[in-house]
């Protein structure tokens, strides 16, 4: 089911936010270690890793290293196995009051396709799994009988406890399709420029017919390399 543009591709020198973290947190263990000419870490383990693999590291946060160099990397690192193909390392699940609307929306308005989609009795969403690019969301209709307690935000006062963030290939279209679409604009596409040492993107949030709020982005200037 394909409701809107192409998927959108991540800045590529844009890691998974998980991914980012583990290699600042390997880089940070071993600088201090080898500052204190130790071989463990502040947790007593052995640190198994050399002075070659601390400089990889901090040139690849430093020169902006692809995604797969970060997850390749990573991987090697904390010794963890390729995830399932078709998924992310982190994805997440929607809780909507109509399941089966909030999945037309989604597709109509934000461009995301229809991989898997389980109905079950009077209208249930049993299990959905929408893409875009190569971010993965599961919808379906509250649960508040399950173990998770999973709502929709119209259900506990319109609050919500995570934004979703997704970037794009073209800002305006995106922008264009999701208000013709009917979804709600918090935030009109604006700017955010941190100054050339930091990355600058144009983007807008917005907040769907379920109330969740997303925010969509264009990346429009990388970092400046320093000297």
């Amino acid at each position: 089911m394909r409701c809107f543009s192409a998927p959108a591709k991540a800045p590529r020198s844009w890691p998974d936010s998980s991914l980012s973290t583990k290699c600042s947190l390997i880089a940070s263990q071993s600088t201090r270690a080898i500052s204190r000419g130790a071989g463990c870490s502040q947790s007593g383990a052995p640190l198994r890793r050399s002075r070659s693999t601390l400089s990889v590291l901090l040139g690849m946060r430093k020169e902006g290293a692809t995604r797969e160099a970060w997850a390749t990397m990573a991987a090697k690192e904390t010794n963890m196995k390729p995830t399932p193909e078709g998924w992310p390392r982190i994805s997440t699940s929607l809780y909507y009051e109509d399941a089966p609307a909030a999945i037309d929306c989604l597709c109509k308005a934000f461009g995301f396709e229809v991989r898997i989609r389980v109905d079950g009795e009077g209208g249930r969403i049993e299990h959905s799994e929408l893409t875009y690019g190569g971010g993965v969301v599961m919808v379906s209709g509250g649960r508040p009988e399950s173990e998770v307690n999973g709502r929709p935000p119209r259900a506990v006062g319109g609050a919500n406890t995570q934004n979703l963030f997704v970037y794009v290939d073209d800002i305006d279209a995106h922008f264009a399709q999701a208000v013709a679409s009917g979804a709600v604009i918090v935030k009109p596409l604006s700017v955010s420029d941190y100054g050339e040492e930091h990355w600058s993107d144009r983007g807008y949030g917005a907040r769907d017919c379920g109330d969740h709020h997303w925010w969509f982005a264009q990346r429009m200037r990388t970092a400046a390399k320093k000297p």
